[in-house]
């Protein structure tokens, strides 16, 4: 009896512990279940991550109408791989964008470069291909050929390879700005919550500009950037308008008056410059010391042109002269301290890029931009305390 007492007692024991080691087991399991998935989250984090390839490849203004997408694609995919395909002006004006990883210029000639470009794309292994915008018919199917899963894009702006869009969105009568937040859109099932431009201006930059202002003698009155150029010349407003507005600025108001415009607009820069006493011109500026400089304006007026988006992006007031050219459709959008002056088309159908006298433009008088200067710099708390009485 006492040794079948023994043996129970022996039993539960054995049992007992086999209770504890299973739980203990059971424990280390779950420690080990909870530590395994902790792992492959993070795991999973830092291995699988979208990759984006946005194709810009055109002008200054096409390249900054895609800063707001570009934003609310970084804030929708933080840890994403961000890659622009872009023009020599649009990597210059993105360089130190922060919600861009990596920039891949589009040289000339164009087939040659993108062929030299196919194995670093390709390694990069795209999941999406947003196409903003690009006046090149061969840029479309050579990115095809990149196997993205998603190619999203506008109908109507693909050279008419429309067809190799996996995801094409509707053509409507909007803002460039909007259409390309639309793409993103689409891309996130959500409106983007920002869309202001942007240009990163780095301190160097900024730096850069100083000497070009260094020589006024005094910064108590206004700053006024006159822009006469274009690359289209039926979007340029007469050059005499423009000499007539500086020399009233520079004589009535003691405004400091600047000229600027790129290599091809030399003459007509210097032309306008000869005929403003005491004005400064700038030519050929690179395109972030140009920023900086605008930044640095109390005004700018200027035609439909790029350098208008850049003083929208760097918060200058902006006066900007359109005809024939719609600015509901690529004036200003989001921004503030602007004024839009523009007129309706005289000629039907108008020529366009194949104009060589914009007879439209002849509708803006000069008197109308002036008031129009002087009622922007009223506005500015810098020159509220000289009040109209002393501007006009």
């Amino acid at each position: 009896m006492a040794m079948l007492c023994y043996n129970f007692r022996k039993r539960s024991d054995k049992q007992k512990g086999y209770k504890v080691k299973k739980t203990v087991k059971s424990f280390k399991n779950i420690l080990l279940k909870i530590f395994v998935k902790i792992l492959r989250y993070f795991i999973k984090q830092n291995t699988i991550q979208e990759r984006f390839l946005v194709v810009s490849t055109t002008g200054l203004g096409d390249t900054l109408w895609g800063t707001p997408s570009i934003r609310s694609l970084r804030e929708q995919y933080p840890k994403g791989y961000i890659a622009v395909l872009t023009s020599h002006i649009g990597k210059e004006l993105l360089e130190n964008n922060p919600y861009i990883n990596d920039l891949f210029l589009l040289k000339k000639p164009i087939i040659t470069s993108l062929i030299s470009l196919y194995s670093k794309l390709k390694k990069k292994k795209f999941s999406y291909i947003l196409f903003f915008h690009s006046s090149q018919r061969i840029v479309l199917p050579f990115v095809y050929l990149l196997g993205a899963k998603k190619i999203i894009g506008t109908e109507g702006s693909n050279k008419g390879l429309d067809s190799l869009m996996t995801h094409l969105l509707p053509k409507k009568p909007q803002h460039e700005i909007v259409r390309r937040l639309e793409i993103i859109a689409a891309l996130i099932g959500k409106k983007p919550a920002h869309h202001r431009i942007e240009i990163a201006l780095s301190e160097q930059d900024k730096k850069n500009a100083l000497p070009l202002i260094d020589h006024l003698q005094d910064h108590i009155h206004p700053c006024i950037l006159l822009h006469p150029g274009s690359k289209d010349i039926f979007k340029r407003w007469p050059s005499s308008h423009f000499i007539a507005l500086g020399n009233l600025l520079s004589t009535q108001h003691k405004c400091h008056i600047f000229i600027t415009g790129n290599q091809s607009e030399k003459e007509l820069v210097l032309q306008i410059a000869s005929n403003i006493p005491n004005s400064t011109s700038l030519i050929d500026l690179p395109l972030k010391t140009f920023a900086a400089l605008i930044q640095n304006m109390d005004l700018m007026v200027c035609n439909d042109t790029g350098p208008m988006h850049m003083a929208f992006a760097v918060k200058t007031p902006t006066i900007a002269i359109f005809c024939p050219t719609n600015p509901h459709l690529c004036g200003p959008y989001a921004v503030k301290d602007y004024t839009v002056i523009a007129k309706k088309k005289t000629c039907s159908p108008c020529l366009q890029k194949k104009c060589a006298n914009p007879f439209c433009m002849l509708q803006i008088g000069m008197q109308e931009v002036y008031e129009a200067v002087l009622h922007q710099l009223c506005k500015s708390e810098k020159f509220a305390l000289k009040s109209l009485r002393k501007l006009s």
